[in-house]
């Protein structure tokens, strides 16, 4: 048992309030970002799920933003390689039907884009 809270919680009154920051008029971004290396499967894993990305994305390096709501990978560049929304369940893949194709074919590859190194 802790013994860091023993003893009455005493009213303060008010008198530290003042001395309390003000919170933000935005809400704080609730992204979380990681970098990561698009392997031969193409597909990149945030929690338990793997998501599809465009397959001309695979052996490079992406960065992965995700919420509560949604996956984006983006390219080096900044250009969406991938955009689905997040899954709550365990142990899924989920695959774009924009991104289907074999790892050698440029079917898989985003309309108008091409990797530049």
């Amino acid at each position: 048992m802790s013994t860091a809270l023993s003893g009455p919680v005493r009213p303060t009154g008010g008198k530290h309030r003042a001395q309390m920051l003000t919170l933000p008029a935005v809400d704080p971004p609730t992204w979380w970002r990681f970098s990561i290396r698009v392997g031969r499967d193409h597909h990149v894993r945030v929690d338990t799920c793997d998501y599809s990305v465009y397959l001309a994305a695979i052996g490079h390096r992406v960065t992965v933003l995700t919420d509560s709501e949604q996956v984006v990978v983006l390219a080096s560049g900044g250009e969406i390689v991938a955009q689905q929304a997040r899954c709550c369940a365990r142990h899924q893949t989920l695959n774009d039907p924009e991104h289907a194709g074999r790892a050698g074919d440029a079917s898989g590859s985003a309309p108008g884009w091409a990797w530049v190194p």
